[in-house]
């Protein structure tokens, strides 16, 4: 079995991940295992939520039994016991290793993190001087072009696309995931020039995976405070300016439940205690609507423009 520590939690496996660092040293708070064999008959699964793309179901979540189940049509099915700790993962056949990795690390786990006074957002952040700036949006707005620009121009990344936000006594705090960021080729070429490659992230996608030592990006292993949280807007073809808007709790604090990683939408305790710990990041922070030109000889305008708010 391998280590590998992300999100500041040690993950045991039979699958070396990578681009993830191994420990030597500690108990893992998760065990994962990538099964050969034929996944569990789930006739009788009960299932309570999809995941959609483009009106295409990317992924179903349910029980069997007392266990938890996340479907992945064509690709994978995960189990997990009734306490989240344990993860078993049964493979279609022909699925790569870069499938598995980035299905478990960027989609499953991230369900598995909130509670104990920690919530995880489909989200993008880096590391200010100030704090730390969220970047919050739907798959498509630009989290990770954003986030790739300002780590190439030394704004440490603390995580691509999935934010464990945790409270303590004096503040929030963000929590780095792993040292990598995954970008569409377009992206890629622009921002790295058309010789950086970087890695495969899935065999389903023509994204690739990035981290410091392909692409020469920043990134931070300590977590940072949050300062501000910015809501990236819908480009707009009309939109030819850099704006930060500042949105009202009301309307914050409902835009940011939109992008909440939950493995239990049935779990309404659980949810209770989300609201509760939305309502009081909303009212510590000013979140804004983030607005800009989606291109790229706009984003060093962005970054002066992210820059001088993050002074206040």
């Amino acid at each position: 079995m391998s280590c590998h520590r992300i999100f500041n939690k040690l993950v045991d496996s039979n699958l070396r991940f990578p681009g993830l660092n191994l420990v030597s040293e500690g108990i893992g708070d998760y065990e994962f295992r990538l099964l050969a064999h034929s996944p569990p008959e789930l006739s009788s699964a009960i299932w309570f939520h999809e995941w959609k793309s483009e009106e295409r179901v990317w992924a179903r979540l349910g029980k069997l039994g007392t266990e938890f189940v996340i479907r992945f049509p064509d690709k994978a099915c995960f189990l997990i016991t009734a306490d989240k700790r344990e993860i078993s993962c049964y493979p279609e056949s022909e699925i790569t290793i870069e499938t598995v990795s980035h299905l478990f690390l960027d989609q499953v786990l991230p369900c598995l993190l909130g509670g104990d006074g920690a919530v995880v957002f489909h989200a993008a952040a880096a590391a200010f001087s100030a704090g730390a700036a969220v970047f919050v949006g739907v798959s498509g707005r630009g989290k990770s072009t954003l986030s790739a620009d300002l780590s190439s121009h030394g704004i440490p990344l603390l995580t691509d696309d999935c934010l464990l936000l945790q409270q303590t006594d004096s503040a929030f705090q963000c929590v780095p995931s792993y040292p990598g960021i995954r970008l569409w080729p377009e992206s890629t070429s622009e921002l790295f020039g058309a010789e950086v490659q970087g890695a495969p992230m899935a065999d389903y996608s023509s994204k690739r995976r990035f981290n410091g030592d392909n692409a020469g990006l920043v990134f931070v292993a300590e977590s940072a405070p949050l300062k501000k949280i910015y809501l990236l807007a819908e480009p707009d073809e009309a939109v030819k300016t850099v704006s930060i808007t500042p949105i009202n709790r009301r309307d914050a604090f409902l835009e940011l439940q939109k992008h909440i990683y939950r493995l239990d939408i049935t779990d309404l305790s659980r949810i209770g205690e989300e609201f509760d710990f939305m309502a009081k990041v909303v009212e510590a922070t000013q979140p804004c609507w983030l607005n800009y030109p989606r291109n790229f000889a706009a984003l060093a305008e962005v970054r002066q423009a992210l820059l001088k708010d993050m002074e206040f």
